[in-house]
């Protein structure tokens, strides 16, 4: 192994302890706090590999998110998803809300918490992280939790990596990225393209992006970082289908939206600069102050059976973040105290169109702008009050509010209004205790009790006429969790156990007026009580490394309380969600001499209720998931061939399903998001050393 170390800060003093057992590994992540390196858990945080050995096509990152216990993701189609975390977000209709996603230090999430993560290729990042639950004071304390993606490193040197894939239905995919590196520059330029035809009728996909990434160390105690990525989209939409097409032809796309060849085609941009200072400010005292900028544009045009679409989203915020912590950490107290805002306006302009002869734009139907704004105040302290007792205590303000401006005169009705929420307080406890060592058993114990809210989308805030829903409130829920983690045998097993009850008031669920438009209404008090358990078995031999990752989680979330146009719902359980789910993965590595290597996956997803009534639920399905590959190395350049084989078994199942879908004169409820069946996919890379 080859350790560089870069140390350019005169007057500050590093002590840098190293784990025998932690370099046994060729897939190290270690994620560096300067003012904590050895930061406690107080929840369960994961990261997702992101690897040529994983069994993934590498298309979009989403099916790696499977692989984690408590985590599952409804896939109708690459650019139709939706990410739950402990039963949260599981009703949103079509895409990612109550997750707050952050590129390194800046949001990139709307302010009624929608995420697309499926806009961002694999090449722009590096690393991603999951925090699970609303234990992030610091990142808004969503109730189901943050995403961090991370890329801002020191690269070691400069490269060029290029990759091409090929595959079923059309896939096709390109990435090229430069890495620029001098002593105190770091430059990452990307660019991509991803095209598929799908395996069912209209849903073809089109996905190009490019973007920039750079770091600068201005002096020992400031560094300026940016990124500014742009990317264009076209994607036909398939929707969802009635049972019995979903039996007899799942390659079909629903019949009203083949008819009007039904598509969205969009451009977004995303645009951010970070200053960053560290340094001391007393003998005993330092700071580190971190303050960003930021920007985010969409302006999208969507062709739908009921109408078309043209929308254009912008916003601008601000986000500051100021950490004191003690300057001489050989104390026996130790502490940092993180203080900061995160502010965000935002601008949402929507007009709606009549459909005519099959896509073609008609009348003007609404015409509207809605501006909101929100601001998040957040402080965190953590105590480290020996080398193995750790506290941290935070709290987060939220306010939000918006204006709706109806600008559609024609109709002679004024639908404008104004929405301002209360102040939403989260506050968060944790401890963690490590213990340096138990029989064979490196681990650290935590517990925490947090606070999380999730604000009402765009839609959901609407009534079917137009008008702003008064009565409906943002979600708010209290998550009481305890866990371990920790290594065994000398590291050759790494495992992490939690079991966490979540207690959330007004779940807003999805009300349906028809097969495609909904309004989102309050559903009383939910229940989420859930365990997870990940474990990692490593074991060397001669020159290779045989890799075990097995995942399993338990959920049990009900409906305490909820009656919806006078039927009780109360104890049935919480829809869209799986009753446990299970993964594991092996992967063999033949290293440097046998540079061979064999990946393959086994994941099951258990049924899940459609309705809220507890009267219809999908059926259990099981994937099998393999990859081959050949890794080459001359001097400066590292090849990697690939192949592998999805769905090995050709499962028929349901990869997103349409909650509480209902019947409208004589056709059926349209269910079912069939998933990819058995498919194939191969490609090449390699990365050059400049």
């Amino acid at each position: 192994h080859k350790l560089i170390f870069e140390f350019t800060c005169k007057d500050c003093e590093y002590e840098i302890l190293l784990d025998i057992d932690a370099m046994t590994s060729d897939e190290v992540v270690i994620p560096f706090d300067y003012l904590n390196p050895n930061e406690p858990h107080f929840s369960a945080i994961h990261h997702i590999p992101i690897s040529l050995q994983t069994t993934q096509s590498g298309t979009n990152i989403l099916p790696l998110f499977n692989t984690i216990p408590g985590v599952y993701v409804h896939s109708g189609a690459l650019n139709t998803n939706r990410i739950t975390v402990r039963g949260v977000g599981a009703r949103s209709p079509f895409s990612t809300r109550s997750i707050k996603m952050y590129y390194n230090e800046i949001p990139i999430s709307s302010v009624d918490g929608g995420s697309v993560i499926e806009d961002l290729d694999l090449s722009s990042f590096d690393k991603v992280y999951l925090l699970k639950g609303p234990t992030g004071t610091t990142l808004g304390s969503p109730l189901g939790g943050a995403m961090v993606l991370d890329n801002y490193e020191w690269y070691p040197k400069s490269t060029f990596t290029s990759n091409f894939t090929m595959g079923s239905f059309g896939l096709w995919r390109m990435t090229n990225r430069v890495q620029f590196r001098e002593q105190k520059v770091a430059i990452q330029a990307f660019q991509n393209n991803t095209q598929s035809d799908g395996f069912r009728a209209n849903n073809q996909y089109n996905r190009k992006s490019v973007g920039v990434n750079g770091k600068f160390r201005l002096n020992n105690k400031n560094t300026m970082s940016f990124f500014w990525h742009y990317i264009e989209l076209t994607a036909q939409i398939p929707s969802s289908l009635d049972s019995a097409t979903f039996e007899n032809a799942p390659e079909s796309a629903a019949a009203n939206w083949l008819a009007t060849e039904g598509y969205e085609d969009y451009n977004r941009f995303i645009f951010g600069v970070n200053h960053e200072y560290f340094g001391k400010i007393t003998d005993r005292l330092q700071l580190k102050a971190t303050n960003s900028l930021f920007l985010n544009r969409r302006s999208a045009y969507e062709v739908r059976p009921f109408n078309i679409l043209d929308e254009k989203v912008g916003n601008f915020g601000i986000r500051s973040v100021f950490t004191l912590s003690n300057a001489t950490p050989k104390e026996q107290l130790n502490w940092n105290l993180k203080i900061g805002q995160e502010s965000l306006l935002e601008n949402y302009e929507w007009q709606t169109f009549a459909n005519d002869d099959q896509g073609t734009q008609g009348n003007l139907l609404a015409d509207n702008l809605e501006e909101r704004q929100y601001i998040n105040l957040f402080s965190e302290l953590n105590l480290s009050i020996s080398d193995n007792l750790n506290i941290s205590l935070g709290l987060n303000n939220n306010q939000t509010q918006y204006q709706l401006t109806d600008r559609f005169d024609a109709d002679n009705i004024d639908q404008s209004g104004n929405k301002k929420y209360d102040a939403v307080w989260s506050p968060k406890f944790g401890v963690n205790y490590t213990f340096t060592r138990f029989y064979l058993i490196k681990m650290q114990a935590y517990a925490s009790i947090s606070h999380g809210y999730s604000m009402p989308s765009v839609e959901e805030t609407l009534l079917p006429d137009g008008l702003i829903n008064p009565d409906l409130k943002p979600e708010s829920g209290w998550n009481f969790e305890i866990g371990t983690q920790g290594n065994l045998f000398d590291s050759r097993i790494i495992y992490d156990f939690s079991i966490y009850r979540m207690l959330i008031d007004n779940l807003i669920v999805a009300e349906r007026l028809d097969a495609d438009s909904y309004v989102g209404i309050n559903a009383g008090q939910t229940q989420h009580d859930g365990l997870e358990l990940s474990l990692q078995y490593e074991h060397r031999f001669i020159d290779g490394l045989f890799k075990v990752k097995g995942s399993y989680a338990l959920n049990n979330f009900t409906f305490n309380e909820f009656i919806d146009d006078g039927v009780d719902h109360s104890g049935n359980a919480l829809t869209g969600v799986p009753a446990s789910t299970m993964n594991i993965d092996m992967n063999l590595s033949g290293q440097q001499k046998f540079p061979f290597y064999a990946a393959i996956q086994y994941q099951f997803i258990d049924a899940m209720p459609i309705y809220d009534d507890n009267s219809l639920f999908t059926e259990s399905y099981q994937l099998l998931n393999t990859k081959i590959g050949y890794e080459w190395k001359w001097k400066n350049l590292n090849l990697n061939a690939y192949l592998g084989y999805n769905n090995l078994l050709n499962e028929k199942y349901a990869a997103m399903i349409a909650v509480n879908a209902l019947t409208f004169g004589n056709r059926p409820p349209r269910l079912y998001y069939p998933g990819m069946p058995r498919n194939i996919f191969g490609g090449i890379a390699f990365n050059f050393t400049l």
